[in-house]
């Protein structure tokens, strides 16, 4: 990759492929109690992303490499100072286009500029890398200011209330610790997060509000918590039922959104079907996917909730192979029956991550190595799934009704 040692221009990147796309993937996962069984679905998070576009114009490039391997590809890229009518940003431009620039900067974060709001730009001579969790704290502090403790360990930068951190550092390094051994015992190692993992714990749920609002997150009264990978952050808040089931299924599910989106299980800055990204974050909802116990005949590892639905599903399979066809090609679903749809991603994932754990590891391999900033058609999305999986879902559904049944006891 070259960036041009002119000011940025007409042909501001040059990429060796000249391929040039507009916008990338840009979803928050935010999570709120369902009317029905007092679960989470997803809020205005779900399908809130620039659809992406391929363009032919030298107008507008986008550096066709994901956030991922940058470190492993790029020889430390010139950083760009931009200026713009609010601030100043520094980091590495991975779009810039005839209305809109986005760039990466140090911390993870992708930061979106419209090109009227920018005044003048250069580059540097200073090399792009990531910032590491302590230079993180340092700036976080001045964020946030003294209210707040912040504890790191690892890859994780905790912010909460003074004596919290810790405690929900805790939190996250053991689901962490879970997630890397729940796939490298299914021949999937997992790699160190190039970026901070960071997570803030708000004190109440107004601060938790103020900051969606200030960022333009769209969290409402009913958000308890959210995930954006375009700033790479999990947005938490305290509440006096912390330790309810519910609560602790939101933490978890969205931490796990984190953990999946920088070790590589996904990738940001691809389009992925949202059954397999949802379905996952589900699958560790359950406290007892933390143990060190991967038994797979131990239900306690199953999530009650999510269970609870599908077992009602189930019991009409006609309709849950029709769900899932429908999941394979869309993700509509998740928006217009969000109770149905975790659901039964839960239920999917589980079942393929157990008894075909091979051909889930190859799939969701895949899916992570989609272009960055291309559109996933339904059509590759099924061929993919027939590929990996099979094509007859009737005999698929069966076999997982028959793996969620009840074992009779002994």
């Amino acid at each position: 990759m070259i960036i041009c040692s002119n000011c940025i221009g007409s042909s501001d990147l040059l990429v060796e492929a000249s391929e040039f796309l507009s916008y990338v993937l840009g979803r928050s996962f935010a999570y709120e109690p369902s009317k029905e069984y007092s679960t989470f679905v997803t809020a205005a998070s779900v399908k809130t992303y620039f659809l992406p576009r391929i363009l032919t114009s030298t107008a507008s490039i986008l550096l066709t490499i994901g956030l991922s391997w940058i470190q492993a590809v790029w020889a430390g890229p010139p950083i760009l100072e931009l200026q713009t009518r609010h601030h100043l940003e520094r980091g590495v431009p991975i779009y810039w286009g005839s209305d809109r620039s986005l760039l990466l900067k140090a911390d993870g974060a992708v930061e979106s500029f419209l090109r009227d709001d920018i005044i003048k730009y250069r580059k540097t001579n200073e090399e792009f890398r990531a910032i590491s969790p302590v230079e993180c704290r340092s700036n976080l502090h001045d964020e946030f200011g003294k209210k707040m403790q912040i504890a790191i360990k690892d890859s994780y930068v905790v912010v909460a209330q003074n004596g919290k951190a810790d405690r929900w550092l805790a939190t996250f390094t053991q689901l962490d610790t879970a997630v890397v051994r729940y796939f490298s015992t299914r021949g999937f190692p997992l790699r160190v997060p190039e970026f901070p993992l960071i997570a803030i714990v708000f004190p109440n749920q107004e601060s938790f509000l103020e900051y969606s609002r200030k960022h333009q997150l769209g969290a409402n009264a009913l958000t308890l918590g959210m995930y954006s990978p375009m700033s790479n952050r999990m947005l938490l808040f305290e509440t006096a039922t912390n330790d309810r089931h519910e609560t602790l299924h939101t933490i978890l599910h969205e931490a796990t959104h984190q953990i999946a989106f920088n070790r590589g299980i996904h990738q940001r800055l691809s389009d992925y079907p949202l059954w397999a990204v949802e379905g996952l974050a589900s699958v560790f909802e359950s406290p007892a996917m933390l143990e060190l116990s991967n038994d797979a005949s131990n239900i306690n590892r199953w999530n009650p909730v999510r269970f609870a639905t599908w077992q009602v599903l189930s019991l009409e399979p006609s309709k849950v192979t029709e769900r899932v066809r429908n999941l394979i090609i869309s993700d509509d679903a998740f928006e217009s029956q969000p109770d149905q749809s975790y659901a039964v991603a839960w239920a999917l994932t589980f079942y393929l991550s157990e008894r075909h754990s091979e051909a889930y590891v190859r799939f969701m391999k895949k899916i992570a190595s989609n272009p960055p900033g291309m559109e996933y058609s339904a059509e590759s999305r099924k061929a993919d799934f027939q590929k990996f999986f099979t094509s007859d879902i009737d005999l698929l559904v069966q076999h997982a009704i028959k793996f969620f049944a009840p074992k009779p006891r002994p």
